[in-house]
């Protein structure tokens, strides 16, 4: 199987590689130094000291990976005092059955939503946003349209800081209706591959096609201003439907991993 010019497993491996650069991206302006990030054969571990598990993933993603290069990632954020998540790929080599019975021996669950890794290569013109919108494109300037379409509280703010915002590897696009930020997404740099995250719209302009839009925008500013070939993300099941209309193609699946916390 190939998307666009890559083929399947060379689809997967830009993809993780943008996973772990934008998770390394938090790390980074969370303030955890260089030897937070943790390589354990193929494994990834990106100690981010959040109190979110979810933002200190142990990524077993590449075939390569081998239980015990998980086990051992597993020991070293425990060792460390910080709640891990393990975001577990299908394609993560012929170990994945012993890591998934481990993890739920370890007192791991698995998100009922599992997440489709989609890629989209070559990328396309964008189409025309609707009509009777504006959509700006920046990093830290926009921090509070991007936080005021997520609600956000002291911990989003916080995770997205505008050191992160304002990262020459991280963009942001507001689409606003009449002012009013009402859909955002980001995008992250790994070479030559853009990651899209954090794609949100209010819920009183939802189905009118500016989630769309928004997305679009971020893609097509990102692979503008960083000569991107590909883009990639990971999807909800909710949102695969529009992803694939946008020509995307799902590569892999990933399933997260996490222990119960008080957080």
């Amino acid at each position: 199987m190939t998307v666009g010019d890559l083929d399947h497993g060379e689809s997967r491996r830009v993809a993780n590689e943008n996973l772990v650069a934008a998770f390394d991206l938090v790390r980074e302006h969370l303030g955890r130094p260089a030897w937070a990030h943790g390589v354990f054969g193929s494994v990834h571990a990106i100690a981010s000291a959040h109190e979110l598990a979810f933002y200190n993933p142990i990524l077993a993603l590449e075939p390569a990976t081998t239980h015990a290069d998980v086990r051992a990632a597993v020991a070293w954020m425990d060792g460390q005092s910080i709640p891990p998540s393990v975001h577990l790929a299908d394609a993560a080599g012929p170990d994945v059955a012993a890591v998934t019975s481990d993890l739920l021996t370890d007192g791991f669950t698995p998100d009922e939503e599992r997440e489709p890794v989609m890629i989209l290569t070559p990328i396309p013109a964008a189409p025309a946003p609707p009509a009777g919108v504006a959509i700006r494109i920046g990093g830290a300037e926009l921090a509070e349209s991007f936080y005021a379409v997520y609600s956000a509280g002291e911990r989003f703010r916080r995770t997205f800081g505008p050191g992160l915002l304002g990262d020459p590897r991280f963009r942001i696009a507001a689409l606003e209706l009449e002012g009013e930020p009402v859909a955002v997404a980001a995008a992250a740099r790994s070479g030559a591959t853009l990651g899209v995250y954090a794609v949100a719209t209010v819920e009183h302009a939802r189905r009118r096609g500016f989630g769309r839009a928004v997305t679009w925008a971020v893609i097509e500013a990102a692979a503008r201003d960083w000569a991107s070939t590909a883009a990639i993300l990971q999807s909800s099941a909710m949102g695969r439907p529009m992803y694939e209309s946008m020509g995307f193609v799902a590569v892999d699946t990933i399933t997260i991993f996490k222990r119960p916390t008080a957080a």
